[in-house]
């Protein structure tokens, strides 16, 4: 499904074109979609080393290449007893939800693009992170498609959500929209259902109409026609999705060769 959305994306005017309607991806739908800010100041686009101070350049170092494993065990050995190591905690807390599924990438380190977020911690609910997800989204699109290569870095997991809101609670819809943050609406039983629908009825045919392009900042927002998730007795069940084993069942099995890890939300296009 991912990967047909990135494949339909149209990068000219950040719109999903399919055979029913379009879907703009804009930055106050992903902040709808994920519970984040979209307004408010901006992250810098990166971190100039020059301008920061010593406190702040220590800070830097601490942080830049750090690996998805050595984040995992800063947040969880961090305590927070203190003011500096709250900080501290907070800072390694977002550089890592960044790494596993706001900015994420196929490389095991950091991108240097979630490193603007250390700094200016007395005012994290005043920044747009949003803008900070979509800007990231789109360039990382933007360079897949015109380099032609299959891994799409970014948040491509919003723009699914996003398409699935769109279409349930559209313009013909007889059911009352689910409010923000939208991701609690798609648990896992309803994300089930409409892949189950997906798959028998699909709907993301590129649409041949030329659109104008847009930027990031553009939320103008089109109607969008309803899709019916509802039950087809005609069609088989959902698909059986197999429970992961638990860290008992895991253990009793042969030992694998350790693999590097990497965030589950990059998207590989073919």
């Amino acid at each position: 499904m991912l990967k047909e959305l990135v494949n339909i994306y149209d990068i000219h005017d950040n719109t999903i074109h399919f055979v029913r309607g379009d879907v703009e991806i804009t930055t106050d739908k992903i902040g709808k979609a994920l519970g984040l800010s979209w307004n408010g100041e901006p992250f810098d686009n990166k971190v100039s080393e020059n301008d920061l101070n010593n406190e702040d350049h220590a800070i830097f170092k601490m942080f830049q290449g750090k690996s998805q494993a050595e984040l995992t065990m800063l947040v969880k050995r961090t305590p927070v007893d203190t003011e500096a190591n709250w900080n501290l905690f907070k800072r390694a807390f977002f550089i890592f939800i960044q790494k596993v599924f706001l900015l994420p990438t196929s490389s095991p380190n950091v991108t240097p693009k979630a490193l603007p977020t250390l700094f200016g911690l007395e005012n994290t609910r005043g920044r747009n992170w949003a803008l900070h997800v979509h800007h990231f989204l789109l360039e990382e699109i933007k360079k897949a498609k015109l380099n032609n290569t299959k891994a799409v870095h970014g948040c491509c997991y919003v723009m699914m959500i996003i398409y699935f809101h769109e279409t349930h609670f559209g313009k013909n819809s007889r059911e009352p929209e689910a409010q923000p943050p939208w991701i609690q609406f798609w648990i896992r039983e309803n994300l089930i259902k409409r892949l189950h629908r997906e798959q028998n009825h699909p709907t993301t045919h590129p649409s041949p109409q030329p659109h104008p392009e847009r930027t990031p900042n553009d939320n103008t927002n089109a109607e969008t026609p309803a899709i019916d998730d509802s039950e087809d007795e005609n069609q088989p069940p959902p698909p059986q999705f197999k429970i992961p084993k638990t860290e008992e069942a895991e253990e009793a099995q042969p030992a694998k060769e350790a693999q590097p890890q990497q965030s589950q939300t990059v998207v590989e296009v073919v």
